[in-house]
């Protein structure tokens, strides 16, 4: 089996390249295009010379972003239908030289979790913050707490990436805001140092 994702980021693309997304509000700024683009020529390139034995499968994986797209290709089925001996994927990397495939042992990319922290107070008008919680303050307490979780908690031998993505809060300048929703993505090449940070996101969160 041959894999490539497919998605895009809610984001505008800006970078004035001639296969920019000609989509607005849409951003391939994962690299998404690319693995499509290589797994196509892939398929055309083998269809034409046909240098191998056995069946290929080639696998469009969408919602990568979501994170859920790949489940829900194996709930549907996928390898009840196409069993696959082995299976190649490939991410594209800004940096690497042309022509040149980068590989290590062990994971290449690292797992991804995303979050919803929603912190609850108090609201109340500005003029008055002593009648209030403020949930805006304590979720910007919260966010700075998060980024010593890697720092203090985790060994500098093992990669772990904490990043607060969207904080929403409020409309108005003179309105403290009752509710606040976080969004973030933990990224962890290890399931040990995964269940680590995701235990102390939870502490610091409710603490």
């Amino acid at each position: 089996g041959l894999r490539a994702d497919m998605d895009a980021l809610p984001m505008q693309e800006m970078s004035g390249k001639a296969w920019a997304s000609a989509i607005d509000g849409k951003f391939h700024g994962c690299g998404h295009d690319g693995h499509t683009t290589t797994l196509l020529y892939a398929a055309e390139y083998l269809a034409r010379k046909r240098h191998f034995n056995g069946t290929l499968h080639l696998i469009f994986q969408p919602a990568e972003e979501l994170l859920y797209g790949g489940r829900v290709m194996l709930e549907d089925g996928l390898f009840d239908r196409f069993p696959c001996d082995h299976i190649f994927g490939l991410h594209n990397m800004p940096g690497q030289k042309l022509g040149k495939i980068g590989l290590r042992a062990g994971p290449m990319m690292a797992s991804a979790d995303t979050l919803h922290i929603e912190v609850n107070g108090v609201g109340g008008h500005g003029a008055v913050p002593e009648h209030t919680v403020d949930a805006t303050l304590v979720a910007c307490h919260i966010t700075l707490a998060l980024q010593s979780i890697v720092s203090r908690n985790i060994t500098p031998f093992a990669p772990a990436v904490v990043t607060v993505g969207s904080i929403q809060a409020g409309h108005a300048p003179n309105i403290i805001n009752e509710k606040v929703l976080m969004k973030l993505t933990v990224r962890t090449l290890n399931e040990a140092v995964r269940e680590k940070v995701l235990q102390r996101v939870h502490d610091i969160a409710t603490a």
